[in-house]
């Protein structure tokens, strides 16, 4: 499972793949906090709701993770059940997570982000493999075998 945490540690690594530096990433989760927090509140704060703001489940990846989700759909290009791949979440999830934080990013941002791909769009596992076998490195999912790059993948990835 790819986390926040894990691939800072990695900085070359978290800049390929999110397409910023871990510097820039922290600065824009940041803002993001607050604003997301506050059309969160916004959205769940309504007459008709039958839970108290904050009742129901809570999000399985925390908002940093969602972020970085969400930056690596946008610049690698990924479809829902690759990322739900490598943040070991089912697509529905991804989706729904991402769906969550873009409109966040294009407020702050100005509209400036790329759109996501559309459903039946992106690149699958084995795509962003091939273009950033780094990845391997992190990813060690599903009978993955991370210390032999050469095998072949396919099989094992959705």
């Amino acid at each position: 499972m790819i986390t926040y945490e894990q691939l800072k540690q990695k900085p070359i690594l978290f800049q390929e793949l999110s397409g910023v530096s871990v510097v820039k990433f922290n600065e824009l989760l940041q803002k993001l906090e607050p604003y997301w927090l506050r059309k969160h509140y916004q959205r769940l704060d309504r007459p008709d709701r039958r839970r108290c703001v904050g009742g129901g489940p809570d999000y399985k990846l925390k908002l940093k993770d969602r972020l970085l989700m969400t930056l690596m759909l946008l610049h690698l290009y990924l479809n829902t059940e690759a990322l739900g791949f490598l943040f070991e979440v089912d697509k529905s999830t991804v989706s729904r997570n991402t769906r969550d934080i873009l409109p966040a990013l294009s407020a702050l941002a100005n509209g400036r982000w790329s759109r996501p791909p559309k459903r039946g769009e992106g690149k699958t596992v084995a795509q962003v493999l091939q273009e950033h076998p780094a990845l391997l490195e992190i990813v060690d999912h599903n009978g993955l075998k991370t210390d032999n790059p050469a095998a072949s993948v396919t099989q094992t990835l959705p």
